[in-house]
């Protein structure tokens, strides 16, 4: 079942999406009627000539047009073709009526001339409820599922998303919803809908990970999300296609804060918990519609009503990149992202030379100390065993071509410059000293926690680990499925870790701030529980500036402050290099991680 968490291990996850157009476009019922349910067995009005043939897949439709599962064609003998149950079912009784099948896109060999898409994912989503997504694996699902009122294009700026325009004057925008957006239900994307996801997405019950500059976006946002007003003030529906949104104040980022999946529209009435399965596959408004989840893929097809693009994409569960990069020689992936040896390697192979597409990433790879174990709770203690990391051979060695030294936080796309380095790294001799002691006899056996399937994660947990045991520390790697890693890493089990962080958007504040912000502390992104009054008080600070040099004096000032207290370790800036098969044309990466896939066209 898709709930709020999906089941990384479950064999196979049959719940299938497949909604048809509004009924206004449609004055007779789509798909094909049941005829009879007996012994297991269902039997619709779907002949051979109409497409149905074993093996082909379709969503049964109750009389209200809900979905109640997904079926595949075991014979067909004339016009009628027999589908198998798989038990009882609700709803699925010898004397229900108006039960229909909608047909899924053909998986057949012709489908790949269609436009069937195959790329990779890194991890198992654990939810694709966009409220309540944190990783980059999540994401780059929900992104393809689900729609906001904005999104941002390659270069981190504003395009019309559900709204086909907007208009801003002073803090006031109002957004005009396009007239043809639906969900994937068949109801149509209103107002009413915009104002309640929001309501939703900062509703105190809601307890989502990652809302808090969402909130600060937003006039009233705080003191809605915090349950000090009863309604959320600057957000109100102006008509049935019009919503008027007030920002903070001028410089508070709204454009950006919608496009972040927080703020993904849902349907009004969607409650600020989890959504359930029936909710979360009714939710969707985005370019493809779920079509199933296994352990090893997550299967999407084309929305109604879409044009162009691929009639299918298969998202295929790939945790290390070479093991993609296999896949792709193949020819059972469309585009990967290999290391720089093995990219030289495919490009001077035979056959037809695949495209490369490069985008830097707005992500920061780091080792991480968890600030509640006892050992790394010491300041001066993260501070030296950061300091024994040569970060620049690390780099230099470990991901040449694919990494950007980091001098402090911040990728390059933000155009901040960095504190210097002077202000914020112990010197190595006084680092080697106080490891040379052991830390005065307090050092115990440290763990270097690795999600399993990492192959950079690995090779920098064995360098890191070596140079500490250089200077006389004890240290075990723990490699861990990526569930298991995140849950170990959220239980605190973890003394050190290999994470990144990818941006939510273009603003710099809300960069810095997800990562060592003391209310940003877990999923929503401070991973090492690290907390610091000056550094918050100096990203408060930046956000209420009133002018941009005195904003970036502030995060300048928050980025020293934390990098200098060494909860986190800085050590590259992605560069995604993307070989992208023959055939396959409009591939455009985002520097976010979250590319879209509707654009791509497949031959």
């Amino acid at each position: 079942m898709i709930a709020a968490r999906l089941a990384p291990t479950a064999l196979a996850l049959a719940v299938l999406l497949g909604m048809s157009a509004p009924a206004s476009a449609q004055p007779e019922p789509a798909g094909h009627a049941v005829v009879l349910v007996a012994d297991s067995v269902l039997y619709a009005d779907w002949s051979g000539a109409q497409g149905a043939r074993p093996g082909r897949r379709a969503l049964l439709r109750d009389a209200t047009g809900g979905v109640l599962d997904t079926l595949t064609v075991t014979w067909v003998r004339d016009a009628i073709a027999a589908l198998a149950l798989a038990g009882p079912r609700a709803g699925v009784t010898p004397g229900a009526a108006g039960l229909r099948l909608e047909p899924l896109p053909d998986a057949g060999a012709g489908l790949a001339v269609r436009g069937h898409l195959r790329v990779p994912l890194g991890a198992g989503p654990e939810t694709l409820d966009p409220l309540y997504v944190t990783t980059l694996a999540e994401k780059q699902v929900a992104t393809q599922l689900f729609e906001g009122l904005v999104r941002l294009d390659s270069m981190l700026a504003p395009r019309p998303g559900l709204a086909t325009s907007w208009s801003v004057e002073r803090a006031r925008h109002v957004f005009r919803l396009r007239p043809d957006a639906f969900f994937h239900s068949g109801r149509p994307v209103r107002a009413i809908d915009v104002v309640a996801t929001l309501e939703r997405a900062l509703a105190p019950a809601a307890a989502a990970p990652r809302v808090e500059e969402l909130a600060r976006a937003i006039e009233g946002g705080v003191a809605y999300h915090t349950g000090k007003a009863p309604e959320l003030a600057g957000v109100r529906a102006i008509d049935s296609l019009t919503v008027g949104i007030t920002a903070a104040h001028a410089r508070s980022g709204l454009l950006a804060e919608l496009a972040t999946p927080a703020a993904f529209v849902v349907p009004a009435g969607t409650k600020p918990a989890p959504m359930g399965e029936r909710e979360l596959l009714a939710a969707q408004s985005g370019p493809f519609r779920l079509a199933g989840v296994s352990e090893r893929a997550a299967s999407l097809v084309a929305a109604p009503g879409r044009v162009g693009g691929p009639a299918s994409l298969d998202m295929l569960l790939l945790p290390g990149p070479s093991e993609a990069a296999i896949e792709f020689e193949l020819g059972r992936l469309d585009l990967v992202s290999p290391p720089e040896a093995i990219a030289r390697r495919i490009l001077a192979g035979p056959g037809p030379r695949p495209a490369e597409v490069t985008v830097e990433e707005a992500a920061t790879y780091y080792v991480g100390f968890d600030t509640r174990r006892p050992f790394v709770s010491d300041r001066g203690r993260r501070r030296a065993l950061a300091a024994l990391i040569d970060r620049a051979l690390a780099v230099r060695v470990l991901v040449p071509g694919r990494g950007r030294l980091a001098h402090g936080l911040l990728p390059p796309i933000f155009d901040v410059e960095a504190p210097p380095e002077s202000t914020w790294v112990m010197p190595r001799a006084e680092a080697e000293r106080r490891a040379r002691g052991n830390f005065g006899g307090a050092a115990p056996a440290l763990t270097f926690w690795v999600p399993a399937g990492s192959e950079v994660g690995m090779r920098l947990a064995e360098f890191v680990a070596s140079a500490w045991r250089r200077a006389g520390l004890t240290v075990t790697i723990v490699e861990r499925p990526w569930p298991a890693f995140q849950r170990g890493i959220a239980e605190g089990k973890a003394d050190a870790f290999y994470w990144s962080w990818f941006a939510d958007g273009p603003d710099p504040v809300a960069f810095v701030a997800s990562m060592v912000e003391s209310s940003r502390r877990g999923a929503g992104g401070n991973r090492t529980q690290y907390s610091s009054r000056a550094v918050d008080r100096a990203l408060e600070e930046a956000r209420s500036a009133p002018t941009g040099r005195a904003a970036t004096d502030a995060l300048r000032r928050a980025e020293r402050l934390a990098l200098a207290d060494a909860p986190l370790v800085p050590l590259f800036h992605g560069v995604k290099v993307t070989l992208v098969r023959p055939g396959v044309s409009g591939v455009v990466l985002d520097p976010l991680g979250t590319p879209r896939y509707d654009a791509v066209e497949v031959r």
